[in-house]
């Protein structure tokens, strides 16, 4: 992603949308770094009581969860920061 990023370049060769990849990896890095504050695993335990059954997956951990659930959880994750 940096790559795409960092050479604008090598955007244009690929088709590419430089700010796009910019924003996603803020997002996920956002996410990442949220996954560990607090109201990210009261949100986590919740999940883990809920005992859906796991589809996917919430960024940073290992627990699955269904679609929705997971979405949630990332949401408040990628906002906890």
């Amino acid at each position: 992603m940096r790559a795409v990023v960092d050479n604008r370049n090598l955007a244009a060769l690929t088709g590419a949308q430089a700010g796009r990849i910019s924003a996603f990896s803020w997002a996920l890095g956002c996410a990442l770094a949220g996954s560990l504050e607090q109201t990210s695993e009261v949100i986590q335990r919740w999940l883990q009581e809920a005992g859906s059954k796991p589809t996917v997956g919430v960024w940073g951990t290992s627990i699955g969860s269904s679609a929705a659930e997971a979405a949630f959880a990332n949401g408040i994750a990628s906002h906890a920061l």
